[in-house]
């Protein structure tokens, strides 16, 4: 998966189990996400059937947000590449177990 990064065809972003400054701190980097470099790769990588594409609507409530994700990071990481040093992603149900827990 490095490779792929390292030539630029995706971005990883990593989890952060407890949102608190800094986030860099709180990350944890078994958990991560793997995003496109484009929003329109990821979308062919899925290889739509043709009334996919007509009626868009059903392709974006299948996919849950996974596309505005991966167009997301893919704007951040190509407007703000000289201020981010890498991608973050909270899931809050995570921060709620391990506060549980403790």
């Amino acid at each position: 998966m490095q490779w792929l990064k390292s030539a630029g065809l995706i971005n990883i972003a990593y989890n952060i189990f407890i949102p608190e400054l800094p986030l860099s701190g709180y990350s944890d980097r078994s958990k991560f996400k793997v995003c496109m470099l484009d929003a329109g790769l990821f979308g062919a990588m899925l290889n739509p059937l043709s009334d996919i594409i007509i009626k868009p609507e059903t392709l974006f409530k299948e996919y849950n947000g996974a596309f505005i994700e991966n167009y997301v990071a893919q704007e951040l990481t190509a407007n703000y590449a000289e201020y981010l040093l890498t991608l973050l992603y909270y899931i809050p149900y995570l921060f709620n177990k391990i506060h549980s827990l403790s």
